[in-house]
């Protein structure tokens, strides 16, 4: 059996993985990555820097690859940057996700810096994709499909009502 990282307290407690024939899937939590949504404790001045200075670099990448993409496209109208930067950030983090979880590779501050940091500025596309494949993959196909179906209709209906929340503030109709 494998080791995986426990969820409380220290995140370098390791705690023992499903038997390998049933796919285990993987929390930021459980990469390494510190839960503190869910923990009363102080995040440390480390790991904001991390996430930060990640997170600047990924934003930068963002850019550019996204620029470039689009000065790429023959077809102007359609936003070819934008799901280049999505695909792109989806892929990395299935990869790093799955190295995490089979291989165990990069220390918890790495995977802060590159999961947290990096690929949340680069896109926050691949997060969901991931936490997706993996309720889908833990056979939870109901839930899975909720998330996926409240995100696309709940953050189209937010896109359209702030808006609306615009012109009414700029007094336009």
């Amino acid at each position: 059996m494998g080791q995986g990282w426990s969820r409380r307290d220290d995140v370098r407690r390791p705690f023992p993985r499903a038997a390998a024939h049933q796919p285990t899937a993987i929390t930021e939590s459980q990469a390494g990555v510190p839960d503190h949504h869910t923990t009363m404790t102080m995040v440390p001045l480390r790991d904001i820097l991390l996430v930060g200075s990640g997170g600047f670099l990924g934003a930068v990448l963002r850019y550019g690859m996204s620029g470039m993409v689009q000065r790429l496209n023959p077809f102007e109208t359609f936003p070819f940057g934008t799901l280049a930067v999505n695909l792109a950030g989806c892929l990395m983090i299935g990869l790093l996700g799955g190295l995490i979880e089979l291989r165990g590779v990069l220390t918890p501050e790495a995977r802060i810096f590159l999961l947290i940091g990096l690929l949340g500025g680069f896109t926050t596309f691949s997060t969901f994709g991931y936490d997706a494949i993996n309720l889908l993959r833990g056979g939870d196909h109901l839930r899975a499909f909720a998330y996926v179906g409240v995100h696309l209709i709940a953050g189209l209906g937010a896109v359209w009502l702030g808006l609306v929340a615009a012109r009414s503030i700029a007094g336009t109709p």
